[in-house]
């Protein structure tokens, strides 16, 4: 599981060293930057899979992801700004050079410099603690790299751009690929309603797409005699009164969903996607990641509670608790009524706040830890008076995040 994210100058968080738990609430107003946290951890993914040009042009480019306060007055030939992001992990599966399953600890983290030009990679570094104690590491300046292993040392990685980065190729080898697995195995859920309702291109149901524009393949993947079928329908029968069934249908080279109520024997109906509210269809999109097969080991569900009756969003959060057992669960949330259900640790907590053009990440503290530890009041309750996401009295010096983004070695 990963249990740091480490962020510097990436978006409206200038610097940050966030700890996840097996279950973790985000905490925030709108406009606090919760949202920038979950890009952050969908940047990492991203990154695993195409090159970074690719994941810049998702977000409008380079200059509209780096912190703007970071950013010099005016951009001048050599001067430019930073952007790092670092995870550290733990009791992940890796490999060793015998291709022998082993748990391992780790972290990965890359420095970006980043100019009206574009960018290139500063620094990039990738370190695995085996079990027997041994580190394997890789560790890139620019256009040099020094590495535990000798196919790294020896290859120098010459072909290897400056605006790219090693890790693809580096996270194939057996001895590194535990930091690979943890990076494509990020799922940022943002459930669009609108993308459910309408017709999808088939594809191979592999990953349901962050808005959940593929779940009509994705479903078709689901076996109906499996368990996790059985448990995805058994929510969401709570949702959907008198719920008989739910699948895909093809119509042409298109794919839509379409869900069928029973009250009787002869009292039946069906509906197609479009015929159904936003809220029955976010609540769909949720637990369909949450079930779906080869699901990630970190899920992080945006505002589970948006458009939801309250009964339905105990129901949803209820069971992303339960299912924090056995995967990572992050759950971005601004609503009192989702922090009600949260009958969690103070630890469980991350506060988000933004004061003078930033965004603070904190752990819960003051009055609110010692209501949550003494069980006088719910974290709704606390966030409803304003005392859960208050604002710090004094203003804290930031950590410099860019000091703790990469390890040491030896």
């Amino acid at each position: 599981m990963i249990r740091r994210l480490i962020l510097h100058n990436f978006k409206s968080i200038a610097s940050a060293s966030v700890e996840f738990d097996k279950l973790t609430f985000l905490v925030g107003r709108n406009g606090s930057g919760k949202s920038n946290i979950a890009d952050a951890l969908a940047f990492l993914t991203e990154s695993a899979e195409w090159p970074l040009q690719t994941v810049f042009n998702r977000r409008g480019g380079a200059l509209n992801v780096v912190h703007r306060q970071s950013l010099p007055p005016r951009v001048l030939s050599g001067v430019h700004a930073e952007l790092g992001i670092g995870i550290q992990f733990d009791d992940v599966l890796g490999l060793s050079s015998d291709f022998e399953q082993e748990r391992v600890s780790g972290r990965y983290s890359f420095l970006l410099a980043i100019d009206k030009n574009g960018f290139e990679v500063l620094r990039e570094q990738c370190i695995i603690n085996r079990p027997s104690g041994k580190k394997v590491w890789f560790d890139r300046a620019k256009s040099e790299t020094r590495s535990s292993l000798d196919v790294l040392n020896e290859s120098r990685l010459p072909f290897i751009l400056p605006d790219a980065l090693a890790m693809p190729f580096a996270g194939s080898l057996p001895e590194l690929t535990a930091a690979l697995m943890v990076l494509r195995s990020i799922g940022i859920y943002s459930i669009d309603p609108g993308k459910l309702q309408e017709f999808q291109d088939p594809d191979e149901g592999k990953r349901l797409i962050s808005n959940g524009s593929n779940a009509a393949s994705v479903l078709r993947g689901l076996r109906s005699d499996s368990v996790e079928f059985r448990r995805f329908f058994e929510v969401l029968s709570t949702v959907i009164p008198d719920l008989a069934r739910v699948r895909p249908q093809t119509i042409g080279r298109k794919q839509h969903l379409r869900f069928y109520q029973q009250w009787s024997e002869t009292g039946r109906l069906g509906f197609d996607a479009f015929n159904m509210s936003d809220g029955t269809l976010r609540a769909f999109g949720i637990l369909l990641a949450l079930y779906q097969n080869n699901r990630p080991d970190l899920l992080l569900i945006e505002e589970p509670e948006t458009s939801l009756h309250p009964a339905a969003t105990a129901a949803i959060v209820e069971t992303l608790i339960q299912e924090s057992e056995r995967l990572q669960i992050i759950i971005s949330t601004h609503s009192p009524e989702v922090l009600d259900f949260a009958q969690s640790s103070e630890d469980n907590f991350k506060i988000v706040t933004w004061n003078k053009g930033r965004t603070n990440i904190g752990n819960v503290d003051g009055a609110a830890k010692a209501s949550l530890q003494q069980h006088l009041a719910t974290a709704g309750e606390l966030f409803r008076m304003r005392i859960l996401d208050a604002p710090p009295l004094f203003e804290k010096t930031i950590e410099d995040s860019q000091q703790t983004l990469f390890g040491e070695i030896e």
